[in-house]
Formats: structure tokens, C-alpha cells, sequence
């Protein structure tokens, strides 16, 4: 690794602090939240898979959170129109996730661009399409609440808390492997 270049191939030491992240957070969430009756247990780990490595954690958690909002507000918004318009079922469909789709393309990249993510309000909203599909409208709040709460855990949680749990562990086998080579060179 000459001048701050990345090899062109990782090595399995280089892979090591992603497995063990993956291995680790996202199994111990599943458990915790069947565990805590979290309905969406699920959900944090597809938002969490949306997730991308960001260099300002705080700052990205912040843009992916509202993004996940955006996708959950899309989804009940979508539903009820769907369910509220006097056409047949697949129309509806068609007609609102064209429009809903066209708007949150230009909310996204225009009005909110520094504040959101695209993939994620666009992964988030048919995540929530799909679950507000399988609820009744009386339990649209609870829904919403406990939606976005899982994926807020996907991004907090098991994104960048696992995030900086990967940097910790690669910083000690960083070191690690420094301290061998300056043994074989004693």
C-alpha cells in the first residue's frame, strides 16, 4: 500500500472487522427484538443493508434517519391514497407510485439534496408500502411508530454503531499486525 493506496485485494485480515460486525450486531438485534416483542425486528436489518459507510457518522446517521422518515411518511401517504381513490385496485397502484415516485426523485435531488438519500427514501417507502399494505387503517400511528423506530435502530444501531465497532476492531488488528512485523524485524 504505497502513497495511501488500497490494495486491489482485501485479505481476509482486511475483510476480518466487517464479518465479525455482521456476524455479531445484526444476529444480536434479530434476537433482542423477538425477544422484545418488536414486531419489525426485520426492518432495521433491510434499513441497515441500505446503509453506506459515510466519512461523518453523526452527520450521515442524521441525513439517513430523515430519509427513513420520508420513506415511512411516503408509504402511509401511498396506502391511504391508494385505498382513497375511486379507481380499480391496479390503477390506483400504478397512478400513485408513479406520482409518489416522480415526487420523491425531485424532493430528494432538489428541495432536500444535502438532507436525504434517494436509495433510502426510495428502499424505506417500499418497505413501508409493504407493511401499511398489511395493516388497517386504525393501526396506521402504531404502525408508523413502530416502523420508523426499527429503522432508525437499523441505522443507529446496527448501521453505524457497527460501523465503529468494525473501526475499533480494525484498528487493533492493525496494530496487531504492526507489532509481529516489528518482532520478524528485531
Amino acid at each position: 500500500m504505497k502513497n495511501g493506496q488500497k490494495p486491489s485485494r482485501l485479505t481476509v485480515r482486511d475483510a476480518l472487522p466487517a464479518a465479525v460486525g455482521v456476524a455479531l450486531l445484526p444476529p444480536l438485534w434479530a434476537v433482542v427484538s423477538a425477544l422484545a416483542g418488536i414486531p419489525f425486528g426485520w426492518v432495521s436489518l433491510a434499513s441497515a443493508g441500505m446503509l453506506l459507510p459515510f466519512h461523518e457518522p453523526l452527520r450521515a446517521g442524521v441525513r439517513q434517519s430523515l430519509s427513513f422518515f420520508m420513506g415511512c411518511i411516503w408509504g402511509l401517504t401511498a396506502t391511504i391514497a391508494m385505498s382513497a381513490l375511486p379507481l380499480p385496485q391496479m390503477s390506483a397502484l400504478f397512478l400513485v407510485l408513479c406520482v409518489w415516485g416522480f415526487a420523491a426523485v425531485l424532493l430528494s435531488e432538489v428541495a432536500f439534496r444535502q438532507k436525504t438519500v434517494l436509495a433510502i427514501w426510495l428502499g424505506s417507502w417500499a418497505i413501508a408500502l409493504g407493511t401499511f399494505g398489511e395493516s388497517t387503517p386504525a393501526n396506521y400511528a402504531a404502525v408508523f411508530g413502530k416502523l420508523l423506530l426499527a429503522m432508525l435502530c437499523g441505522v443507529w444501531y446496527i448501521g453505524l454503531l457497527n460501523q465503529k465497532f468494525q473501526a475499533l476492531l480494525d484498528r487493533h488488528l492493525r496494530c496487531e499486525k504492526a507489532s509481529h512485523t516489528h518482532e520478524k524485524q528485531a
